[in-house]
């Protein structure tokens, strides 16, 4: 199974003006712990939130936390571009490696829990 072959889904975006409020809400309106950096590989995750709350913003002391913008605040992770349409053990390994585990290919994005997910439904049809 090639990446390719993965069910296609929808790919949440944000801009740098948008404030936490609303990467929060949009992350719990789109059911996503990642969203991607309009036109770019940048991504923010919801672990890159907490850990700029708990390294940057002094745990919210003296801070407006929901009203800051991101741009202002925030580090962007960059995901890992891959150009050609490997497999599943290729795509799994160079996930493997990686602090924050997210790939894009053409216009997808590939996390491990996608993998996780092809597998158990390629394990369903070898059994049925």
């Amino acid at each position: 199974m090639t990446i390719s072959e993965l069910p296609q889904k929808e790919v949440a975006t944000f801009d740098l003006n948008d404030t936490m409020r609303d990467i929060i809400n949009l992350m719990l309106e789109k059911n996503t712990r990642k969203l991607r950096l309009k036109n770019t590989n940048n991504f923010i995750s919801d672990r890159l939130i907490i850990q700029t709350v708990a390294q940057e913003l002094n745990f919210f002391r003296n801070t407006k936390f929901l009203d800051q913008k991101i741009e202002e605040s925030f580090k962007l992770e960059e995901a890992k571009k891959i150009s050609r349409d490997v497999n599943l053990a290729e795509i799994s390994k160079i996930m493997y490696g990686m602090l924050h585990p997210y790939i894009f290919f053409q216009d997808r994005v590939i996390t491990p829990w996608d993998v996780c997910i092809a597998l158990q439904s390629d394990r369903i049809e070898f059994l049925g």
